[in-house]
């Protein structure tokens, strides 16, 4: 542990409690003034909001606990409840959790300071057999026997021998309270059942029942009517039964009984509802709370009330057990969290006046999942859906105080696929694995989990075509997930990746390998050979590139347009949103009809770019690179020559400067080193030592990099030129009147592919998107800074170090 200079007169502080508030206080306070002790029957804190998602399988328990334990700091723990507290003596009597200790494990602690944070118990409200028969949420050791008891119940149906009522009843799993926690778990039991259980156990799945019982009149109380109605209409969507006004009467081993509708079959009830007084509570004097759940009453600087109504010296309290008085504020992780770190700070102040304010609580939206990546927020504003879903898995990861939970949570990028479509979609993923030697993978779900599969080895040296390791056929291999119309799938990346594409189809795709190892000879669909079966299939891909502290994703419509895929990317502790917009509704058949106008205007082949299926509908629009690829010999072979000779001819007599927007920062500046260019009497245009020779339409069209051709990136210098050289050939931006410098903050996207020689596939793509922002050429994100997005980030790229989710809507 780092050496810490500390007071010798530290004062010694005993916390009681492990959870939110004491888990936070703990961590706040400052160990060169205090001694800290903490004393807990619980060794680590529950990540209360994650423990459902646990019990379902989301995570591994490891992830949803923090113990109190800190290899960094001189925390002392005690396995221990505290059974009173004399606040004359300044002294607690504890009992350990181990009887076998000398005095029954009973002992006493000396205080200076004490805060109090015992939490609360489940309340049964004195429903009989609620104890014996109900399951609880409120430890990891809840959520483990309730994940251990659901395979049981499954397994249990499984058995030969039962009928359909019996499978029914042991697959009938109900829960009591419709808050938050009720409608989570109902929500993570449905998503666990629908997506997974049912391809496990498929003999039993159309047994599956799973019913929320509350005495309320709706669901999520504390919620707007909207909000609540939001709700209910999508739990009748998935088949999740919601009983409001239903008082439950007694709990047996196998049923409920309600007044409204007598004994109910079940062989699961999960008790979400409610909370009841420690012991500890129960047994001080002090003043409490009158109505409702007794709690501890405080002043606005969280000091206890002792029976006459003043503070009690050196005593706090916090947590779901108190409150304020005057001020009440529900028991919610984020209110426990927000009075310790407040607390935390005026303890490090001594409660020095003029450098502390009484206790003020910022009110924080409260979040609710509804299953099927679907939520709702209430706050200051109100949200529903995947963007509430996502929220809710992000507040979730920032409840986490550990980085390696952070990171196992997260496991990499999450990503949240909704089709809006019209017809259900497949996705598939690939890229390039940097942590396992650069070997092609492909994305694969195996049960509860997305893993990365390494492109299998060719060896076969007599094989002439490739081995297609993703097959169309293939059932049961994990690779073509699909997401049905209006539905969203949600997952999470599991590591880094390199040359990344995420490819949305409306059919099966297929993934293959020519001869080579796993790092080489990898097939990915092709978009123009008609021999392939997936020529006939509309699909489209987006790209990226996701490493540590980097993250660059690009809507690519280099080699074609066929779909509409929406881009928002969630980053950073508050979840700072980007977005980038599709095509429009019908962009197909209006590019093809653009393209096919194009054609009437100057008798090229543009027309042709426009593939079809066999019932002459239009299945994609491919790139002139592409085309220029298949046909080289076709007549826009020649159709950049002229406007190439006139750029030549310009700059025999003028300097040609290159604006490589690097000043040697590594950061993109609007200004940067300049290479000065000018044709030569060998007619190579010479950039400050470095030539290029005329380039051909077909490397205009694909910028390529030939070894011999004109944007062969070479160095370092090469590396600075060649985009912005190739970008303005493709755009026709060099004979314009302030063409001579490239790029240039003069030169806006309204004024690219104004030539009567241009690449009109870009500007048509261009024009049809949204906000006109896409990567429709190879170096389509090189452009001048500008207060103007449309030519700033004409490529729409987004960047970001700090990724976290990724929303991609199908429209």
């Amino acid at each position: 542990m780092p050496f810490v200079a500390k007071h010798a007169d530290r004062k010694r502080v005993v916390i009681v409690g492990s959870g939110w508030a004491g888990a936070t206080i703990s961590t706040a306070l400052d160990e060169r003034k205090y001694k800290i002790t903490v004393v807990s029957p619980e060794e680590t804190t529950p990540y209360t909001p994650l423990l459902a998602s646990a019990a379902c399988g989301l995570y591994d328990f490891s992830l949803v606990e923090a113990p109190i334990r800190h290899q960094k700091r001189e925390i002392r723990y005690i396995k221990a409840s505290v059974d009173h507290v004399d606040f004359d003596k300044k002294t607690c009597r504890c009992r350990s959790t181990f009887d076998d200790l000398p005095n029954d494990g009973q002992f006493t602690l000396s205080y200076d300071q004490l805060v109090l944070a015992p939490g609360c118990t489940n309340n049964t409200f004195g429903t009989p057999g609620v104890k014996e028969h109900a399951m609880f949420v409120r430890t990891v050791r809840d959520a483990k026997a309730i994940q251990a008891h659901i395979r049981d119940c499954f397994e249990r149906a499984s058995m030969p021998g039962l009928t359909g009522e019996d499978i029914r009843s042991i697959l009938h799993f109900v829960i009591v309270g419709a808050g938050p926690t009720g409608v989570e778990i109902s929500s993570e039991l449905s998503d666990l059942f629908h997506h997974d259980f049912a391809r496990l156990y498929p003999h039993v799945k159309k047994h599956i029942r799973i019913s929320i019982h509350d005495v309320a009149p709706n669901v999520l109380g504390g919620f707007d009517q909207h909000l609540q109605e939001y709700a209910m209409n999508s739990f009748d969507k998935r088949d999740v039964e919601v009983l409001t006004e239903s008082h439950i009467e007694k709990v047996d081993a196998g049923a409920i009984y309600t007044k409204e509708l007598g004994k109910i079959p079940c062989h699961t009830v999960i008790w979400a509802t409610g909370n009841g007084t420690t012991a500890l509570v129960d047994g001080l004097e002090c003043q409490k709370t009158k109505n409702g759940l007794p709690r501890l009453l405080t002043d606005d600087l969280l000091r206890l009330k002792g029976t006459d109504g003043d503070p009690i010296p050196d005593v706090y309290a916090l947590g779901d057990a108190a409150d304020i008085d005057g001020a009440s504020l529900p028991t919610t992780a984020e209110v426990a969290c927000q009075k310790a770190k407040w607390l935390g700070s005026a303890l490090n102040k001594e409660f020095e006046e003029g450098k502390i304010s009484h206790f003020q609580y910022r009110q924080a939206a409260v979040v609710a999942y509804l299953g099927h990546s679907d939520g709702v927020i209430a706050g200051k504003s109100d949200y529903t859906g995947a963007e509430a879903w996502i929220a809710w898995r992000s507040k979730n990861f920032l409840w986490t105080r550990q980085w390696r939970q952070r990171v196992l949570i997260i496991s990499g990028l999450n990503i949240t696929i909704q089709n809006n479509h019209v017809k259900p979609l497949f996705f598939y993923i690939t890229g390039k694995n940097p942590d396992d030697n650069n070997n092609y993978v492909v994305l694969r779900r195996q049960g509860d989990c997305f893993n990365w599969y390494t492109k299998p080895p060719n060896t076969d040296t007599t094989r002439l075509m490739p081995y297609y390791f993703v097959d169309t056929a293939d059932d049961i291999s994990g690779f073509h997930n699909e997401v049905q119309v209006n539905e969203t799938v949600a997952f999470a990346l599991p590591g880094y990746a390199t040359s990344g594409r995420v490819y949305v189809s409306q059919d099966r795709l297929r993934f293959g390998t020519n001869f080579g190892g796993p790092n080489e000879g990898f097939v990915e669909p092709s978009p123009s050979n008609n021999g392939l079966p997936e020529y006939n299939i509309t699909w489209q891909f987006i790209e990226f590139t996701y490493g540590q502290d980097k993250f660059i994703l690009n809507p690519s419509y280099v080699d074609f347009a066929a779909m509409s895929l929406d881009l928002a990317l969630y980053s950073g502790p508050q979840m700072d949103v980007t977005k980038v917009q599709g095509l429009e509704a019908n962009a197909l058949d209006t590019i093809c009809a653009e393209l096919e106008n194009q054609s009437k205007r100057d008798n090229q082949s543009w027309s042709e770019f426009c593939l079809k299926d066999d019932r002459g509908e239009n299945l994609r629009a491919i790139s002139p690179n592409l085309w220029l690829s298949l046909h080289p010999d076709d007549k826009m072979s020649e159709y950049y020559t002229e406007y190439v000779d006139r750029v030549w001819s310009r700059y025999q007599g003028e300097d040609l400067r290159i604006n490589t927007q690097d000043d040697g920062s590594g950061k993109k500046v609007d200004k940067g080193n300049e290479f000065v260019c000018r044709v030569g009497s060998d007619d190579l245009i010479w950039c400050d030592g470095i030539s290029f020779r005329m380039p051909t339409t077909a490397e205009i069209m694909g910028c390529v990099q030939t070894k011999d051709g004109p944007f062969a990136v070479t160095g370092w210098n090469t590396s600075l030129i060649v985009p912005r050289l190739c970008a303005a050939f493709t755009r026709s931006t060099l004979l314009l009147p302030d063409g001579n410098l490239q790029p240039n903050s003069n030169i806006t996207a309204d004024l690219y592919y104004n030539d009567i020689a241009t690449n009109h596939y870009s500007r048509i793509i261009h024009e049809k998107l949204l906000d006109h922002n896409g990567y429709a050429f190879a170096y389509d994100d090189t452009n001048p800074a500008s207060s103007d997005l449309k030519t700033e980030n004409a490529g729409g790229v987004i960047q970001d170090p700090d990724p976290r989710l990724l929303l991609i809507t199908i429209r």
